[in-house]
């Protein structure tokens, strides 16, 4: 908007313009232009595509192979992507020997509470188990687990203010998590794959795969503190992020 409304002025006052702001002004004009047209193709044709797009694509493609009802914008979806997942016949593979999705779970008020304000799965499935969908592009697996990934302040509270006496807000928060994080990660864990299945569905380049992570099969899970190390070890050297690492000793 602001490159039309600078263009919209220099047409007001182009007959004041001497030989030199002419070019100038027609030049930038062209630029602009070629910039407009190439940003078109880019993301007319999807060449640039977030992983949002295809995670969405993915699950609207499950509901076209199981012919299930859904609230997904079909302005969300690529419909390149979803004739690709279609045609390559790995939603049917996915749920090979499994019970088969009955119910799109998105934008539905099922499995929420007080603190848990959006659905936290997928699917539901014929013998009445969930199923989530967790999409990737590339060899990645980084992402924010349902529920308490992105928790605002009372939901925190919620999940983990059993774990110190005070309540936990932005002043003592960096502390809180330095202190409990041997504590905080099963929790994290468990809602990571809170569905009774959990796929993580990866996509490089122009290949598909999958792997199933049944919740019956996490074990319970203990850290010890002394094996974690951040990077900003304390609350006053963390400004923005922090990252860390745990000491595996099998």
């Amino acid at each position: 908007m602001q490159q039309s409304f600078v263009f919209a002025a220099k047409e007001r006052n182009y007959m004041k313009l001497n030989y030199f702001d002419v070019h100038f002004y027609r030049s930038c004009k062209q630029l602009f232009r070629k910039i407009r047209t190439i940003n078109y193709i880019i993301f007319e044709k999807r060449i640039i595509m977030n992983n949002e797009t295809f995670g969405m694509t993915f699950q609207y493609a499950i509901c076209i192979e199981y012919d299930i009802e859904n609230k997904i914008s079909i302005e969300r979806i690529d419909k390149e992507l979803l004739s690709t997942f279609l045609k390559s016949k790995i939603i049917r593979k996915i749920f090979r020997g499994k019970s088969k999705p009955i119910k799109s779970l998105y934008k539905t008020k099922e499995f929420t509470s007080e603190f848990i304000s959006r659905c936290p799965h997928s699917f539901l499935l014929e013998n009445e188990e969930t199923f989530s969908v967790k999409t990737f592009k590339g060899n990645g697996k980084m992402f924010a687990p349902k529920v308490v990934g992105q928790a605002g302040e009372d939901t925190f509270n919620h999940f983990f203010g059993h774990l110190q006496k005070n309540e936990i807000n932005r002043t003592n928060f960096k502390e809180f998590c330095l202190e409990n994080i041997s504590e905080i990660l099963p929790i994290v864990v468990d809602y990571a794959l809170v569905s009774d299945y959990n796929c993580w569905f990866y996509r490089k380049d122009e290949t598909f795969s999958y792997e199933i992570i049944k919740r019956a099969d996490l074990p319970d899970l203990t850290f010890d503190k002394s094996n974690f190390t951040f990077t900003k070890p304390t609350s006053q050297s963390w400004n923005e992020s922090n990252n860390l690492k745990y000491k595996y000793c099998a």
